[in-house]
């Protein structure tokens, strides 16, 4: 059954994937374009890292946001053709409905994963298409291991979403956004009536959420393919 449904998704999400696997594997060879030695002014390990990191962070938002673009596209796809059928064909099948889901979920995951590895392609060749300073090393491997994660984050993310209907996605993302304008507003509003009040409840929950430990500090992490 697991086989069947890897297969079901893998043909309805094959096409979409080639951009995403070309994608990810030409991010990392542009990102590291017009690199090449270290140009004169920037001697020294220390300033050439700086140079080499500098030019990188050029390109740095656009490593999470290809991972959640393919972890979203996958969870959606996953449950595309269930939406379609208006769930008939999971009910008529003989297990259990969270078995389904979990079997449904596992084969996403493992599809999420190939433009992960073209990613790590990209990066091992744009590694070795640069000269780096001695003192500095590439890991490709860890950054490969950073858009898995993300991108598995967000699908799993979108996919418990996508799960139930679209009315209940847009009421889950519209109560979040909500709450963060509300809080936004009140915060104004404190800071106006209390003299020192100086507690902003939004950005305080931006970071709980973007760093460690919270749940989405694998997107604020460390996305350098180049480090000492």
């Amino acid at each position: 059954m697991f086989q069947q449904i890897l297969f079901t998704q893998w043909k309805s999400f094959r096409m979409g994937m080639i951009p995403f696997v070309i994608a990810a594997f030409a991010l990392p060879l542009l990102a590291v374009q017009g690199l090449g030695p270290v140009p004169e002014g920037y001697e020294g390990a220390r300033v050439g890292l700086q140079y080499l990191v500098a030019s990188w962070q050029l390109w740095l938002p656009a490593f999470p946001a290809l991972a959640v673009t393919v972890g979203a596209t996958a969870a959606l796809n996953a449950w595309s053709w269930d939406h379609k059928t208006d769930h008939i064909y999971a009910l008529s099948l003989p297990i259990s409905r969270s078995r389904y889901a979990a079997w449904k979920m596992g084969a996403g995951a493992l599809l999420v994963l190939v433009p992960a590895l073209g990613l790590l392609l990209g990066a091992i060749v744009a590694s070795v298409s640069i000269d780096i300073p001695a003192s500095v090393n590439a890991y490709p491997t860890a950054l490969a291991v950073r858009f898995s994660l993300a991108s598995l984050l967000a699908y799993s993310v979108f996919f418990a979403l996508a799960a139930g209907t679209i009315r209940t996605t847009v009421i889950v993302l519209s109560s979040f956004m909500g709450m963060i304008i509300l809080t936004a507003i009140m915060t104004d509003y404190a800071s106006a009536v209390v003299p020192g009040f100086a507690f902003d409840f939004s950005a305080w929950l931006v970071e709980s959420l973007l760093e460690w430990p919270g749940p989405f500090e694998v997107f604020s992490g460390n996305w350098s393919l180049i480090d000492v």
